[in-house]
């Protein structure tokens, strides 16, 4: 089971690492979460998208050091099929040693098999996927009452479809639609 215990967006420049929305970021991983019977929860993980080809390395500078407190750099894979797991260790380093070549203990951004995530939360029909889950138990999500509407047309905003040129069939975002 999963329970969303928090969705806003933090406003400010990512380009800077350590400046600007990294700090707003910093001090909400840092935050403790009530829950219902009066318990607090601390975040213990998390992932920060790495791949939008512009803030990679601010990601990188803010995650490197934070590394001891769960913090994982994750890209999504390049691969637009169900081949790809969920969640693969990394392999090569964004760091460099001396020689040029990637370093045995660098930063090591985790890839993500996009497509089979969709696949488990959305489903690949109509009928599947765990967001239709309801009640409790094993792969059901849950959300507070007050995230807003957006949040799930978000989340919903693609679609597994026919490929161009191919029988496959590829998630593809809705037209107009944010995500």
């Amino acid at each position: 089971e999963s329970w969303l215990v928090w969705w806003g967006e933090i406003y400010g420049q990512t380009m800077v690492p350590e400046a600007g929305a990294w700090k707003d970021l910093d001090a909400l991983l840092l935050s403790e979460f009530p829950t219902p019977n009066g318990s607090k929860l601390k975040v213990r993980a998390a992932s920060i998208d790495s791949s939008d080809g512009q803030t990679s390395d601010a990601v990188y500078t803010f995650v490197r050091k934070r590394k001891r407190r769960g913090l994982m750099a994750i890209k999504g894979s390049s691969v637009n099929d169900d081949s790809r797991e969920i969640f693969s260790t990394p392999r090569a380093s964004v760091d460099l040693n001396y020689k040029q070549k990637a370093s045995k203990f660098g930063l090591r951004p985790f890839i993500v098999g996009t497509s089979r995530a969709k696949d488990l939360i959305l489903g690949v029909d109509a009928n599947a996927g765990r967001i239709k889950l309801q009640g409790k138990g094993p792969g059901r999500m849950h959300w507070y009452k007050e995230v807003r509407p957006d949040y799930f047309e978000q989340l919903v905003s693609e679609v597994k479809a026919p490929a161009r040129n191919s029988r496959k069939r590829v998630w593809q975002k809705k037209s107009s639609v944010r995500n």
